[in-house]
């Protein structure tokens, strides 16, 4: 399994920053918010804020979203702010994906031998491999 990624999103001056700090500080995790996010992506674009507020008139969601994501797939990080909003909608899907790939596995198994292939008691040996 590859580094964990946690995602924090609260309503404006709930402490969703200070949190994301501090669970920095314990896990040895990086933060990724929106400053950060929008200070890349003047780097990458080469841009200034100033252009990067003109185009987030238009919207500048898929770039914010991209940045995110490349993050998020390295691993590691605390993901905080309304970014972390953005890319839920993605994990919902994947989270459905992995749902429905779940129950096509478990249902011939249902089907033909009447039992849960999840049922620990079937084996002999279980190791979780989560951890």
């Amino acid at each position: 399994m590859g580094r964990r990624v946690v995602l924090l999103a609260s309503m404006l001056g709930a402490g969703c920053a200070e949190t994301a700090n501090k669970l920095s500080g314990l896990l040895g995790m990086e933060v990724v918010n929106s400053e950060r996010v929008f200070r890349e992506i003047v780097a990458q674009e080469r841009i200034s804020f100033a252009e990067l507020s003109m185009r987030a008139r238009f919207g500048v969601e898929d770039l914010v979203k991209s940045v995110v994501e490349d993050h998020i797939s390295e691993g590691g990080v605390i993901v905080e702010s309304r970014v972390a909003l953005l890319v839920l909608k993605s994990l919902d899907k994947a989270l459905e994906a992995v749902d429905e790939s779940d129950e096509e596995r478990a249902s011939p198994v249902r089907r033909l031998y009447k039992r849960d292939w999840l049922d620990a008691g079937l084996c002999d040996l279980v190791v979780n491999t989560s951890k």
